[in-house]
């Protein structure tokens, strides 16, 4: 009797504890806290910013700047990176560094497509992801070292492995991200480059909507060693990433009004990505085409429709959770350009120096606190700091 009494009192324990498990689970599901887009408030530059400054790019003679698709920015350089797959590095004062236009080719030391790039601030080298090697530069584009990626060549649509996105750990530990295409493209792996080995797959919950995005970045290292991850896909959470533990976990979840594109959106088109594309492009439902966020704020931008001048940011105050709504467009003039990139306290935009004119004269009507060298560059960073 004693004996049964016993099994069942154990197995009520262990009962109570896997409820009790399953509760604080659930429990820390519910605290990821939501921030709802459908509640914003129009603002104007003035608004969000205590002071813009300008600092002008000067190219090297007989180089120039294509499409600028991402800046990079670190205590001591600009590295940019535009649509034909060169870098070009600039001091924090703009003045021209390097650039990576005669390391293209097929040579050693050479590249011919750029899978995705960073600059380590552990050893100041630029990395540039290719499909099979990991190509490491001083700043001046002298070769330092090339190793072998774990690349898998696809032998159908549910194989092959290939990356696209670069964080760095430290002077040899990276985190890959494989590209949405790859037949593996769930998680993170953390890469040593100096064994050329993986050392840890990285899972999380990957919440993805669909592929479609333009986050260029996808970790952001705020105050301290806190750092936020956002993945290259179109989903509804941010994440925080554990550089110790190596573990990611939810932490703002995004919501909005009808408006909003939405998983269910999609599922009519089943597998015809053709027409789901075409949809994407042309679709007035509001789409969250990239996040990024800094000690105090949350920055989304909002694809609507295929027209520029219809989008906008959205700018999510961690204090008072205010939402403040920025439009890129005034009218026919851009008053305010896709953010590139951010840091602890200011957000960065790359501005061509055919559109700076106009932009000047709106902030100044605006009332904004404009400083830098307006007069001189072939193209500029806008650093915009928080109020």
């Amino acid at each position: 009797m004693k004996k049964v009494f016993f099994r069942l009192f154990c197995t009520v324990i262990v009962i109570s504890y896997f409820s009790l498990l399953s509760s604080c689970q659930h429990q820390q599901e519910k605290v990821c806290p939501v921030i709802n887009l459908g509640n914003v408030k129009e603002c104007s530059v003035s608004d969000l910013f205590s002071k813009i400054e300008i600092v002008p790019l000067a190219m090297r003679e007989g180089n120039f700047l294509g499409n600028v698709d991402r800046v990079q920015v670190s205590d001591n350089y600009y590295v940019v990176y535009d649509s034909r797959q060169i870098l070009t590095v600039f001091d924090k004062t703009g003045k021209f560094v390097s650039s990576s236009e005669d390391k293209i080719g097929n040579g050693h030391e050479e590249y011919s497509i750029v899978m995705g790039y960073s600059y380590n601030p552990y050893n100041n080298n630029i990395e540039i992801l290719t499909p099979a090697h990991l190509l490491c530069y001083d700043v001046n584009f002298n070769l330092l070292k090339k190793v072998k990626l774990p690349t898998k060549l696809a032998k159908s649509k549910d194989t092959g492995l290939m990356f696209d996105h670069i964080y760095d750990l430290s002077k040899h530990l990276h985190v890959l991200i494989p590209t949405s295409v790859s037949g593996e493209s769930t998680g993170m792996l953390v890469f040593d480059s100096s064994s050329s080995k993986i050392l840890k797959n990285i899972d999380y919950e990957m919440d993805e909507i669909d592929k479609i995005n333009m986050q260029s970045d996808c970790f952001f290292l705020r105050k301290g060693s806190a750092v936020t991850f956002v993945p290259p896909i179109y989903s509804n959470y941010i994440y925080t990433f554990d550089a110790t533990t190596m573990e990611c976990s939810r932490k703002y979840k995004f919501e909005g009004g009808s408006n909003m594109l939405t998983k269910n959106d999609l599922e009519a088109f089943g597998s015809n990505e053709n027409k789901k594309n075409l949809f994407l492009m042309n679709t007035d439902k509001e789409i969250l085409v990239s996040k990024m966020e800094v000690d105090k704020t949350i920055i989304v931008h909002v694809k609507k429709g295929n027209r520029l001048p219809d989008w906008y940011s959205v700018l999510y105050d961690k204090a008072s959770g205010e939402l403040k709504k920025i439009n890129l467009y005034s009218g026919k003039k851009k008053i305010f350009p896709l953010i590139k990139n951010v840091d602890a306290q200011s957000l960065y935009a790359y501005v061509e120096k055919q559109d700076l004119p106009s932009m000047l004269e709106c902030w100044k009507q605006m009332g904004c606190n404009v400083e830098g060298n307006v007069l001189n560059g072939d193209g500029f960073i806008v650093k915009y700091t928080l109020k």
